[in-house]
């Protein structure tokens, strides 16, 4: 069985044990901000110019996945500005009441940060887009026809949010936003560095190759970079002399199922029931198999295996060519025709069992030559229906005026 913190090793949202060790490794100003260059030299010019201006920052959205400093930039951006700031989460805003008592408590300059803003209230949110326009809410007190509102002014703030979901924003919210960053994972390089700096915070002896290669299996992820780390450092106080080579940290992390592409024990068990169940890998390997084929097909001119490019691709496919996957073919009929223009799709497919000695074949023929006469005979039976029971009642009228003239006379 595998060791229960294996299946967190890789996971991207924060656990509690984890939560002191972040806290000490989190960057304190921009400057020790590791990664993403743009979204610092964008953020170091909205933070500089409020300073000058002496005006709190304007509203900051920062978007992208798990673990890649959202958190850590807000609690930058009020140590930047030497304001206070509040910590709260968009699923703990249900009500507008919380909301509206959050931001009166809330002094001139500071910040305030909603982490996952997407999963706010709906309530909360639209008390959330006066407050970042106006700087002002409606308070409503009572019930029914009796119920008035009180507008209860609050101090400039700035709001930090952040999202893991950018998309599920209302477009009313996130036009309020004054700056908006996307962050981006990160490079094995930057990882080494962040490694490197958090190595030197823990009192861990990090060799450069160790760093190399637990950044290579963090999957652009400095919180799962970090969580490796103090992986690896147990196992390198424990199993070894303390120090984080690539010797040792190839089997520490060994131990806890991570292989060379950063993936544990679940990711990989959901990859292939992905392949099992959806036949991923069949599909991806013929769709490889066409655009490998049309560019490397044995020319006609020779004997000899030669190589040559789209210009010999034959209207006809050569016997035997291309390769296809044993248990399974695909056949498109078109007599000389490209298969797109083919009136007749034909689509076969062999079938084996777990031993292979037996074989089901089905075959859908679909003719869509047929699809002119139907149409054409669906539009003229109601004409045709039609002028039958005119004609009835042409019958009937002309046996009535008979009658009725052979009356008269």
């Amino acid at each position: 069985m595998s060791d229960p913190e294996t299946d967190l090793a890789l996971t991207p949202g924060a656990e509690p044990e984890d939560a002191e060790a972040d806290a000490t490794l989190r960057p304190r100003t921009l400057a020790e901000f590791v990664g993403q260059p743009r979204v610092r030299e964008q953020l170091g010019l909205v933070l500089e110019g409020a300073r000058h201006r002496g005006d709190p920052p304007d509203h900051i959205l920062l978007s992208g996945p798990p673990g890649l400093g959202k958190t850590s930039l807000a609690l930058i951006v009020a140590a930047e500005m030497g304001a206070a700031v509040r910590l709260t989460s968009g699923p703990a805003l249900e009500r507008a009441g919380d909301l509206a008592a959050m931001l009166s408590n809330l002094e001139h300059g500071d910040v305030l940060f909603i982490d996952e803003i997407h999963r706010m209230a709906r309530p909360a949110e639209e008390m959330l887009y006066l407050a970042m326009e106006d700087f002002r809410v409606d308070v409503v007190v009572g019930k029914g026809p009796g119920a008035t509102s009180i507008p209860l002014d609050i101090a400039r703030f700035t709001l930090v949010g952040a999202t893991t979901r950018a998309g599920a924003l209302t477009g009313p919210l996130r036009d309020r936003f004054g700056f908006t960053a996307h962050m981006e994972f990160y490079e094995p390089a930057e990882l080494e560095r962040v490694l490197r700096r958090a190595a030197t915070i823990l009192a861990v002896d990090l060799r450069p190759d160790g760093a190399a290669e637990i950044a290579g299996r963090s999957r652009g992820t400095p919180r799962i970079a970090n969580r490796l780390l103090r992986r690896v450092r147990d196992f390198a106080q424990v199993r070894a002399d303390g120090a984080v080579t690539r010797d040792v940290a190839q089997a520490a992390l060994a131990v806890y199922d991570v292989d060379d592409l950063g993936l544990d024990r679940l990711d990989r068990a959901v990859l292939g029931a992905l392949v099992r169940s959806f036949g991923a890998a069949r599909w991806a390997y013929r769709r490889w198999q066409w655009r490998w084929a049309r560019n490397q097909v044995p020319s006609r001119r020779s004997a000899s295996p030669t190589w040559c490019g789209p210009e010999w691709w034959p209207a006809r496919p050569v016997a035997g060519w291309p390769p296809r996957p044993h248990g399974h073919t695909w056949h498109r009929r078109a007599a000389g025709r490209h298969p797109w223009r083919t009136s007749r799709v034909v689509l076969k497919r062999g079938l084996a069992d777990s031993g292979g000695s037996r074989r089901a074949e089905t075959t859908e023929t679909m003719d869509i030559s047929l699809l002119f006469p139907l149409l054409i005979l669906l539009l003229f039976i109601p004409i045709f229906l039609s002028g039958r029971a005119s004609a009835a009642r042409c019958r009937r009228c002309s046996s009535s005026s008979s009658r009725w003239s052979r009356a008269t006379s």
